[in-house]
């Protein structure tokens, strides 16, 4: 979602999003009304998606992302922590 936004805000179009949660991108893509304790994360994930409709959602094993990963948790901290 960090993601999502962040692009927003740059006016960035990406082609690809990846992550490293399989069970959030079946829910994501998925054409059902998700009931399960992730709903308004999917619910606001579909709707950032509405800004890059030239995306897509896809699946990347966490042994890929390592990286991605820690950068992403130093953001956090570094946001949290001004």
């Amino acid at each position: 979602m960090e993601g999502l936004s962040w692009c927003l805000s740059l006016h960035m179009q990406p082609k690809f999003i990846f992550t490293d949660c399989l069970n959030l991108v079946s829910k994501v893509i998925g054409k059902w009304k998700d009931n399960s304790a992730l709903s308004s994360l999917v619910s606001k994930i579909r709707q950032s998606f509405s800004y890059f409709p030239a995306s897509s959602l896809h699946h990347l094993s966490r042994q890929f992302n390592v990286e991605a990963h820690h950068l992403a948790k130093e953001a956090i901290r570094q946001r949290r922590d001004s």
